[in-house]
């Protein structure tokens, strides 16, 4: 949901019916909550601008946050993948290809050979 529907709903007080994260959560109930201050004259226009500006602001780092945290365990959920393919690969044929295709998978990088003929990491 976009950072101005959000505001739309919290200025008619009226939570959105979809499934939001927690970073859009946060930003509808802080925005709610300042337009509620604001109808009941607990703080001026200039403070309310303010401290939207603010409540954007961290919703900004906290949906980045989360767009990383996804990141990072899409990242762990490929890698487990990889790995896994590669070991029943091995298990259910032992050759040095699926042994060194393994490697590959748990380490990530690709083996060469070195001068002197054995394999080493890149």
């Amino acid at each position: 949901m976009t950072i101005d529907a959000i505001n739309k709903h919290a200025f008619m007080d009226d939570p959105p019916d979809t499934v939001l994260t927690c970073p859009e959560r946060c930003l509808y109930f802080n925005l709610r909550d300042l337009y509620r201050e604001f109808k009941a004259g607990l703080i001026t226009k200039e403070q309310g601008e303010k401290k939207k500006r603010e409540a954007v602001s961290q919703y900004k780092k906290d949906r980045d946050a989360l767009d990383f945290a996804e990141k990072i365990n899409q990242n762990s959920a490929d890698m487990w993948q990889r790995i896994e393919g590669a070991s029943l690969r091995y298990i259910r044929d032992r050759t040095l290809e699926n042994a060194d295709a393994f490697m590959e998978a748990v380490y990530n990088v690709k083996l060469k050979i070195n001068q002197e003929g054995g394999e080493t990491t890149s």
